[in-house]
């Protein structure tokens, strides 16, 4: 379970996890499997080289900033008087709002691109990088707290019903509305 919540004096105390980034190493390798087999003809060196370019590309993608903003375990405590959070208490009247975000979905351009034997692994790796960037907006949701003008974040790495979940619970006893 991604959080739980359990009740207190008068509020709840929430512990949340963030759920797991995507493994993107296959989905590259994957990605560069056709590549891979032509240079098989230049010789198996060539292709091991190539094997570690992708996995090292990999790895670094991992811990690049992407994948690992906002993804932190967090516990705070709501009360009907506001939030505590880190030993910082975030009064009720200076909360502006509680709001769902994901830092991953923006617009993307997708360029038109026609299909030739020779791009077969450019279509590949587009394939590969909007499915990646797919499951990793799935899991890349977090509820932020604006309070003077400044979004400080709840919680993190979460699926879209999950983060929907804390903030409704959230709101429930602050005794905002939701909408």
């Amino acid at each position: 379970m991604p959080y739980t919540k359990k009740k207190i004096d008068n509020g709840l105390e929430f512990d949340v996890h963030p759920e797991k980034a995507p493994q993107i190493i296959g989905t590259l390798l994957l990605a560069c499997l056709l590549p891979l087999l032509v240079l098989m003809c230049v010789g198996i060196a060539v292709v091991l080289v190539a094997v570690a370019f992708v996995v090292g590309a990999g790895y670094l993608m991992q811990k690049g900033k992407t994948y690992t903003q906002y993804r932190h375990p967090n516990k705070f405590k709501v009360t009907a008087k506001g939030i505590s959070m880190s030993d910082k208490f975030y009064d009720k009247e200076d909360i502006h709002r509680i709001i769902i975000r994901n830092h991953v979905d923006k617009y993307e351009y997708i360029p038109n691109v026609t299909i030739r034997p020779s791009n077969y692994g450019t279509l590949s790796g587009l394939a590969a990088r909007f499915k990646i960037k797919e499951q990793l907006i799935n899991v890349s949701y977090r509820v932020d707290m604006e309070t003077n003008g400044t979004p400080t974040t709840l919680a993190g790495g979460l699926t879209e019903p999950t983060a929907y979940a804390v903030l409704s619970d959230t709101c429930k006893v602050l005794g905002f509305k939701i909408g």
